[in-house]
C-alpha cells in the first residue's frame, strides 16, 4: 500500500499554511484548507460553467 494520497494532502495543507501567513484568525486558515482539499467547484462571475466535470 502507498501513502501517496496522504502525503499529497499533507503537502497541500503545508503550502496553505505557508500562504496563510498573516491571516487574522485561524478560522480563515481552516476554511482555506477545506476549500482547497475538497472537490468543491466555485463558479467565477462572468464565466460559463464547464459541463462534464
Amino acid at each position: 500500500m502507498s501513502n501517496a494520497r496522504i502525503e499529497a494532502a499533507n503537502n497541500k495543507i503545508k503550502l496553505i499554511i505557508r500562504k496563510a501567513y498573516g491571516f487574522r484568525n485561524i478560522q480563515n486558515l481552516i476554511d482555506m484548507v477545506y476549500l482547497v482539499c475538497s472537490n468543491l467547484r466555485i463558479p467565477l462571475p462572468n464565466r460559463k460553467p464547464i459541463l462534464g466535470l
